[in-house]
């Protein structure tokens, strides 16, 4: 093939093998998005977390995403942050439990 004369462009070349597939990576943004949130702001996204973090694994499985990383770490938060919002739903009723039990008793006593 001989150089293009100066100022002109070659033509682009072929590329075998044909178009590259289309790549689907928001699953693991989302997961990742979620899991975050679960954890700084609203518990119950830990379950979208969690749902995503799996399709982003499938999807990297398939051959179809590139970020199966980020939808493993976007699971585990969300695993965390819905752990600790249970945590913290447990804690208040046995607060509210123990509250409502030792009122009578509290209400009874004279100064």
């Amino acid at each position: 093939m001989s150089t293009p004369p100066y100022g002109y462009q070659s033509a682009p070349q072929y590329q075998p093998g044909g178009p590259t597939p289309e790549r689907d990576n928001s699953f693991g943004v989302i997961a990742l998005v979620c899991g975050i949130l679960s954890l700084v702001v609203c518990g119950p996204l830990g379950i979208v977390a969690i749902i995503y973090g799996r399709k982003a694994a499938a999807a990297e499985a398939a051959g179809t995403a590139t970020n199966g990383a980020m939808g493993t770490v976007g699971f585990w938060l969300g695993v965390v942050g819905l752990a600790l919002t249970v945590i913290v739903i447990v804690v208040m009723v046995v607060m509210l439990a123990l509250g409502v039990a030792l009122l009578p008793a509290a209400m009874t006593t004279s100064y």
